[in-house]
């Protein structure tokens, strides 16, 4: 082996990180990897399912109808998923933020 590839092999080494992710080494940012359509396409269902399923009244006059019971239940559902949105859109968040949001929660 040449001096230049063990120079090469050993900045390599150097730029990984503790993670096993390697950094770039001219300076730039590294961009998250794009949001999966499925994802995409999975939140525009979950729209429209809650704008379509909107019962009229919003305020039940008497007794709540089913259509009542199962919205504000898919309203209480999709209130809770909304705690997982970030990790969607940004998959690699750094411990400390997530230890700073985990800790909001209490």
């Amino acid at each position: 082996m040449t001096d230049k590839t063990i120079n090469t092999k050993e900045s390599q080494q150097q730029e990984t990180s503790s993670n096993g992710k390697s950094s770039p080494s001219n300076g730039e940012i590294e961009k998250p990897p794009p949001t999966p359509v499925s994802s995409i396409v999975l939140m525009a269902i979950l729209v429209i399912l809650t704008v379509v399923t909107i019962p009229s009244p919003l305020q039940p006059i008497g007794k709540p109808t089913l259509l009542h019971v199962w919205y504000y239940g898919w309203i209480t559902a999709i209130s809770t998923g909304l705690g997982v949105l970030p990790l969607v859109f940004m998959p690699n968040l750094d411990s400390y933020w997530i230890g700073i949001s985990n800790g909001m929660c209490f």
